[in-house]
């Protein structure tokens, strides 16, 4: 199962502990997240819970370029909330976010602020990725035809 195809079908995520046993999703994927993360977005406080770093999505500051690829990273899915806004049915969720190699320095999450929890976060900002190496290109058995130059 690609990542496109769960992207496409799948409405509502499976938190981390739904995923236990047998309702796992295939060892091939994983959830990322769109995140900004800078200066400007790190809480003033800690969570009470003893849950690390929490803030909570601020979509009136998320912007189109929050959605770009350069700020996707992984991130786990803790738990799930129904949206308050009448009228959505769109679900919110908690999500662990972590770094992922190339982000730039201003981008990572630094050591003594994780755990980096972020509430309410829309379904849309959360998506399917294959894991490195794992998508039909690197098959060994790949169909791959020379290209003749003239």
């Amino acid at each position: 199962v690609s990542a496109s195809s769960l992207n496409q079908r799948q409405a509502e995520l499976r938190t981390d502990k739904e995923q236990r046993g047998a309702n796992s999703y295939p060892n091939n994927i994983f959830t990322s997240c769109y995140y900004d993360y800078n200066n400007a977005m790190v809480p003033t406080q800690s969570s009470d819970a003893g849950r690390g770093n929490q803030v909570r999505w601020d979509s009136s500051s998320s912007s189109s370029n929050t959605f770009e690829s350069r700020h996707l990273r992984p991130c786990i899915v803790m738990d799930r909330l129904q949206s308050a806004t009448p009228g959505t049915d769109e679900n919110l969720y908690t999500v662990l976010l972590m770094n992922r190699p190339g982000l730039r320095q201003h981008q990572r999450i630094p050591k003594h602020k994780s755990p980096f929890i972020v509430t309410h976060v829309p379904r849309r900002a959360i998506q399917f990725s294959d894991k490195m190496y794992t998508t039909d290109q690197h098959l060994n058995d790949a169909f791959r035809h020379e290209i003749g130059l003239p």
